[in-house]
């Protein structure tokens, strides 16, 4: 089964991420704007299909913690639960000023 994990984080901690790596401010709001509106996650959904993807939130994860996760994925091969299925990360459900 072909399996794809789409990292996610929220915009806010992105933007300043970003900042920090020196990105300009064009660049940063590109970036916030795929992460808010699931550019990345759309088009690995339809490349790949919903069934093969999975998504989760990285935004207060440290790196160990979201190998971890990511492992429990493609260990189970499923999500039994739904907490990684496509849609489970919503950002534009927050209504954030951060566009």
């Amino acid at each position: 089964m072909e399996l794809v994990v789409v990292l996610r984080c929220h915009p806010e901690e992105l933007a300043t991420r970003l900042e920090e790596k020196g990105f300009s401010p064009t660049k940063t709001r590109e970036n916030i704007e795929a992460e808010t509106v699931d550019v990345v996650l759309m088009d690995s959904v339809e490349i790949h299909g919903e069934d093969a993807v999975f998504e989760v939130d990285t935004t207060a994860h440290e790196p160990a913690n979201t190998v971890n996760e990511v492992m429990g994925i493609i260990e189970d091969k499923r999500d039994a639960r739904g907490t990684h299925r496509p849609g489970s990360v919503d950002w534009l459900a927050e209504g954030g000023d951060w566009l």
